[in-house]
C-alpha cells in the first residue's frame, strides 16, 4: 500500500498573493472574490487556527449570525474545491469552530521568525538578514485594499521591514559596503520616512563616501521632513 504524501504548499502574501502546490501556482482567477479573501485571511495567520467568529466579522461584517455561517460554510467548500483541484484539498483544516490553512512555507511566518527576535536585539548574520529582507517583496496582500482585517497587520509588517532595512544598512556600512548601505537605507525610508535609524545610516554612508554634497542633501531632506515641508 502506497504511503499518503502531503504536497509541498508554499504561500506568499508579501507583495501579492500566491499559493503554489508542488511548485505549480493555484489559479485563483476564476474563483469568487470572497473565496480568495478567505484563503488570504487564513494565509496571513500562517497555519494558526482562526475562529469562525473572526472570519465572519472580517468577511461579512454586520451580517446576522445564521446567514453569515451559511455564507462561511459555502465559501469554505469552494475554497476546498479550489485547493483540491491543485491536489491540496487537505490543507484547509477544521479545528472545532476554527479553521487553518496548512503550508510547508509561508513568507509572513518566515519573515517574522527572523525579524521579531532581531528587532528585540538578538544577533543574526548579515546573510540571514539580507535573505529575510528579500522576503518583503511589497505590502501585505495589496489585492485586499483597505480591508479592516488586513490594514493593521500590513502596517506592522511594513514598519518591521523599515526597521530591518536600517539594521541591514548599518551592517553593510560597518563592512565598508557603502553603495549597499545607501540602497538599503533608502529602501527603508521608502517604507517609513520617519525611520530615524535609516536616516542616520544614510547620512553616515554619504559622509564616509566623502560625498559632502550628497550628505548635505540628506540632511536637508531630513530637516524638511521634520519641519513638515
Amino acid at each position: 500500500m502506497s504511503e499518503c504524501r502531503m504536497p509541498s504548499v508554499s504561500i506568499r502574501c508579501l507583495g501579492g498573493f500566491r499559493i503554489e502546490v508542488d511548485g505549480s501556482g493555484v489559479d485563483c482567477a476564476a474563483a469568487r472574490p470572497r473565496t480568495v479573501s478567505l484563503l488570504r485571511l487564513l494565509a496571513v495567520h500562517a497555519g494558526a487556527a482562526v475562529h469562525r467568529d473572526v472570519l465572519l466579522e472580517a468577511l461579512w461584517p454586520g451580517l446576522a449570525p445564521e446567514p453569515g455561517r451559511r455564507n462561511l460554510h459555502v465559501t469554505l467548500s469552494r475554497a476546498r474545491r479550489l485547493l483540491a483541484g491543485a491536489g491540496a484539498g487537505a490543507t484547509l483544516i477544521r479545528d472545532g469552530a476554527a479553521y487553518a490553512l496548512w503550508s510547508t512555507g509561508n513568507d509572513v511566518r518566515e519573515f517574522d521568525r527572523i525579524t521579531a527576535p532581531t528587532l528585540r536585539g538578538a544577533p543574526a548574520e548579515l546573510g540571514t538578514l539580507r535573505r529575510t529582507l528579500a522576503l518583503y517583496r511589497g505590502d501585505l496582500l495589496p489585492e485586499e485594499g483597505p480591508a479592516e482585517w488586513v490594514v493593521g497587520e500590513r502596517y506592522r509588517l511594513r514598519t518591521a521591514a523599515a526597521r530591518l532595512c536600517a539594521l541591514v544598512a548599518a551592517a553593510e556600512l560597518r563592512q565598508g559596503r557603502i553603495p549597499a548601505a545607501v540602497a538599503v537605507a533608502e529602501r527603508g525610508l521608502e517604507l517609513d520616512a520617519y525611520e530615524d535609524a535609516a536616516w542616520r545610516v544614510l547620512l553616515a554612508a554619504r559622509r564616509e563616501s566623502g560625498d559632502v554634497a550628497a550628505a548635505t542633501r540628506v540632511r536637508a531632506r531630513y530637516t524638511r521632513l521634520l519641519n513638515g515641508s
